[in-house]
């Protein structure tokens, strides 16, 4: 058995109503908690006048691949996407995935940046979600161990990105406080 659990945060931008987690526990306390951070805008932005707020928000994606061998094995991926708005070109929702869910073929366009195998017929096959969409289903690898490795260095990758948004964000942040405070003080 192979598993993979990544505790992650994201930081969205919102306006006055922002997608939390709607799920509770037993105590009616949200499973994923979200940090308004907004206060990193205070006297640097108007943010708070338009309504607009920075969440940090708590997300966890979990990849299990499990069997009696390396041949004859089940992967089961949960990841959270309740912070992300609704939209077909979310990687974390199956329309995403799913060829038929535009006719113009738009959706095959956003996969893959257009980066399509040739042998990849988009009427036919499918994009795999576990890879996030990186190889076509029936290109997969059949052998539990790679498979588990493919997939979790695409999740890794995704979590690796939304770590860089959130740094960048802060240094953004603290080198606006920095730069103002030092142009008071002069």
């Amino acid at each position: 058995m192979y598993e993979l659990h990544a505790p992650f945060l994201v930081l969205r931008k919102w306006g006055p109503n922002p997608q939390l987690d709607t799920r509770q526990r037993h105590d009616n306390t949200p499973v994923r908690e979200h940090i308004d951070v907004s206060f990193l805008d205070h006297g640097l932005e108007d943010t708070r006048e338009c309504g607009e707020r920075y969440l940090l928000q708590k997300a966890t994606t979990s990849l299990v691949i499990t069997g009696f061998n390396s041949e004859h094995w089940t992967a089961i991926l949960l990841t959270d996407c309740y912070f992300h708005t609704t939209n077909e070109y979310n990687t974390d929702t199956l329309g995403y995935y799913n060829t038929d869910s535009e006719e113009d073929g738009s959706n095959q366009e956003a996969q893959n940046d257009g980066d399509v195998p040739e042998d990849f017929d988009t009427e036919q096959d499918m994009w795999d979600p576990f890879t996030i969409g990186s190889t076509p289903m029936e290109k997969s690898e059949n052998h539990a161990t790679e498979y588990f490795l493919l997939s979790a260095a695409c999740r890794m990758r995704q979590v690796q990105e939304e770590s860089a948004l959130l740094v960048g964000f802060l240094v953004e942040k603290i080198n606006l406080y920095v730069s103002k405070s030092l142009s008071l003080a002069l």
